[in-house]
This record gives C-alpha cells, sequence and structure tokens, in this order.
C-alpha cells in the first residue's frame, strides 16, 4: 500500500494576525502568519498592507515617480497609505502593467481580481489569501508542496519557498526552546511571547487515512 507523508502544521500563538469575528477562517491563524512573514518585505513589519512588488523590474520604471510612494529596492515599493496604493495600481492598471503582487499577502492580481482596496487592507487581503489557501488545500491536500504552491507551483519557485517556510517554523521553535531553556534554569515561567509558536507535526499515513 502507498505511504505517503503528512505534514500537518499545528500551530498556537499569543499574538498572530487577527480576524474579526464575522469571518472564519478554516485555515489557522499562524499560517496564514507565517505566509504573511515571508511574503512581506524584510523592511517592514509582518503584515504591513502598503506594499506593491513588481515580478519584472523595468514595469517599476513606468510608474510616475512623486510623493504616493517610494522605493524599497529594485522591485518593491511602499506607497505608504491605502489611498496612495489604490491610486498607484489603478495608474499601473492604466499602464498594462498586471504582473505585481499586492499587499501584506501579495496577491498577483492576473489570478485573483478583487476590488483594489481588498489587496491593500489587512483584514480584507487575510480573509482572501485563507480563501486561496482553503482551495489548495481542498485540491491539492496538506503538504508542504502544496501549501508552498501559495506562492508558485513551478518547481523551482515552489522548493526554494518550501525552504523558507521550513526555515521560518525552524526558527520559531529555536526560539521557543531557548526561551524555555532560560526560564528553567531561572524557574521563572517564560513572559508572554510576541513571536509565533509552532509546532510541526509529520506521519506516515495510508491513503486510506486521507
Amino acid at each position: 500500500m502507498n505511504k505517503v507523508v503528512l505534514i500537518g502544521i499545528c500551530l498556537a500563538s499569543l499574538v498572530t494576525l487577527g480576524f474579526s469575528s464575522q469571518y472564519k477562517c478554516k485555515i489557522h491563524s499562524d499560517v496564514l502568519t507565517a505566509i504573511a512573514a515571508i511574503e512581506g518585505h524584510p523592511k517592514r513589519e509582518v503584515g504591513y498592507p502598503y506594499i506593491i512588488s513588481f515580478n519584472k523590474n523595468s514595469d517599476m520604471n513606468k510608474l510616475k515617480k512623486d510623493e504616493r510612494w517610494f522605493a524599497l529596492d529594485k522591485r518593491t515599493i511602499d506607497c505608504t497609505s491605502l489611498e496612495n496604493c489604490i491610486s498607484v495600481y489603478d495608474e499601473l492598471k492604466q499602464l498594462k502593467v498586471t504582473n505585481i503582487d499586492l499587499g501584506p499577502f501579495q496577491i498577483n492580481p492576473m489570478f485573483f481580481q478583487y476590488d483594489s482596496s481588498v489587496y491593500f487592507t489587512l483584514e480584507e487581503s487575510k480573509q482572501k489569501a485563507c480563501e486561496i489557501l482553503t482551495e489548495i488545500k481542498n485540491t491539492k491536500g496538506w503538504s508542504w508542496e502544496s501549501l508552498a504552491s501559495y506562492h508558485s507551483s513551478t518547481k523551482k519557485h515552489n522548493e526554494a519557498y518550501q525552504n523558507r517556510l521550513k526555515q521560518y517554523v525552524a526558527k520559531k521553535q529555536n526560539t521557543k526552546q531557548q526561551q524555555q531553556q532560560v526560564a528553567a534554569e531561572n524557574k521563572v515561567s517564560p513572559k508572554a511571547e510576541k513571536t509565533l509558536r509552532f509546532k510541526v507535526n509529520v506521519r506516515v499515513a495510508s491513503n486510506e487515512e486521507l
């Protein structure tokens, strides 16, 4: 009987990117926070929404240079506010620049079309990212590969994204273990964490269990 490796991410945190009570997401909030951490720009905090990234660097040069935005690097701009981001995005549409990634979850409007404000609003963008991941989970199952297909299904890019996810999870696990060790040595309870705490469970299951 064929065996498959199921990688489930069981996560618990004290501080995450939260949803309102009006929306119930079946993807754990910490999975989405991990996605936001990897998709986000290193010069901005996790969940910062006013980001536009260009998948073709030269497209950035087509944009009118003004006070609405400034460059973070050769392919990413900070548009500083919801109003500015919508204005810049509207200009990009007029310029026929479509291969871009928007907001805290870097959603590409070539594949997922929403109202402009959705891309640049944390909670709404997170809801859409949850819907995208839910569809991935329902069609591809739950594995590092399927989770990384949020970014790309191309083997090279998918594997690179898997590695980034695993490194992120490992870093959070190590942080937790270090805090527990320090707490044990000092015989005090660890203080409330502002970082995510992850537990990765790997098991082998038969096809009938899927």
